[in-house]
């Protein structure tokens, strides 16, 4: 009987020391890991959020900056909207371009032209006027011919 209360007492120390160090916070299986876990991503995602809209404001109020007087009145996604739109067209601009200055290089380099002379059959071939013709025009006639550009390429 000594020896079995001896063994129990002997028993329940030990246990007691065995769990002194446990902390629930460091087993993934507790629910209190599970619900410190939780509460970590929660604040982070809060975070991340609160980053995301001071990106998104800083980035409107760029382009608000940029556009000047075309954006007043206009709220944060229509002028995102006229943002995209302005470099959807100069995506489209650039490609048409791109388009045609390639064909005309591959005809300039068939020739045996020189870069100058390529360049300036580019020109002639996309504008219909070189640059020493573009150089000799009078004011109103650049503006002339920079509006039909436009017309012809997309601009504004």
């Amino acid at each position: 009987m000594k020896k079995t209360l001896l063994l129990a007492i002997f028993v329940g120390l030990f246990s007691i020391g065995v769990h002194a160090d446990y902390d629930p916070l460091d087993d993934p299986n507790s629910p209190q890991f599970k619900k410190a876990a939780a509460a970590e991503q929660a604040r982070a995602a809060k975070k991340k959020a609160e980053t995301d809209e001071k990106i998104r404001v800083a980035r409107v109020q760029a382009l608000r900056n940029d556009m000047g007087k075309d954006a007043i009145g206009k709220s944060d996604a229509e002028v995102e909207a006229i943002y995209n739109a302005g470099i959807n067209d100069a995506k489209r601009i650039a490609a048409g371009v791109n388009a045609a200055s390639a064909g005309t290089a591959r005809q300039t380099k068939k020739s045996g032209a020189s870069e100058q002379q390529q360049a300036e059959a580019m020109m002639k071939a996309l504008t219909g006027s070189n640059s020493a013709d573009v150089a000799n025009m009078s004011p109103k006639e650049r503006d002339a011919f920079a509006k039909e550009m436009e017309k012809k390429y997309g601009g504004k």
